[in-house]
């Protein structure tokens, strides 16, 4: 695998562990938030999520078009 492929990778991976992170104290305060806050984390979570469903399909596009 090409060198600045991989580091391109490895960013989009790490990238999506930052969001995991975040997602991790937002999933975990919800317990701690007034109704009306209850909609807009959920939402917040299920953006984070799409966004590290992207950047990993991402990373596994990159590293598929690479030889083994």
């Amino acid at each position: 695998m090409d060198d600045d492929v991989r580091v391109l990778i490895n960013t989009l991976c790490t990238r999506a562990a930052m969001l995991m992170e975040d997602c991790s104290v937002i999933a975990l305060g919800i317990t701690s938030v007034d109704a009306v806050q209850v909609q807009s984390r959920l939402e917040e979570l299920e953006q984070s999520t799409q966004a590290m469903t992207n950047l990993i399909a991402a990373a596994k596009a990159l590293a598929s078009m690479q030889p083994h």
